[in-house]
């Protein structure tokens, strides 16, 4: 079964993102996570050692950097140098989650390696937080 890479997933977003489809463009991501979480902690600098594209969305490269730089601390591994990228973190917060009611949850629960890229987050928007 393959898997999709950071470099795959920011060319799927990018083109959601143009036809104007960003519910596609967070599947994508939300995709690459499930991909990222099923792999064995060997595999993971391997599928995440080429730096994306850039989407087309500072949100989402921040976003995209963000779960990689999670997935990969979680695991006690170093993410790739690429996550640490100026494009790939906010200088305004982004809270993904919509419910403006539920933002300040989010934003307690989001992981460390997430919200140093300006991402917010429920945890329970990706597998295995």
């Amino acid at each position: 079964m393959g898997r999709t890479t950071p470099s795959e997933t920011a060319g799927y977003v990018r083109e959601d993102l143009a036809a104007g489809r960003r519910e596609w463009a967070m599947r994508a991501i939300w995709q690459l996570a499930g991909d990222l979480w099923a792999v064995s902690a060997d595999l993971l600098p391997a599928l995440t050692a080429t730096a994306p594209g850039l989407t087309g969305d500072v949100r989402f490269d921040a976003l995209l950097a963000a779960l990689v730089d999670h997935v990969l601390t979680a695991n006690g591994l170093a993410p790739p140098e690429w996550v640490d990228e100026a494009s790939r973190r906010l200088s305004e917060p982004w809270d993904v989650e919509p419910v403006a009611a539920l933002r300040e949850d989010a934003r307690a629960a989001t992981p460390e390696a997430i919200r140093r890229h300006g991402v917010f987050l429920d945890p329970s928007e990706l597998l295995n937080l």
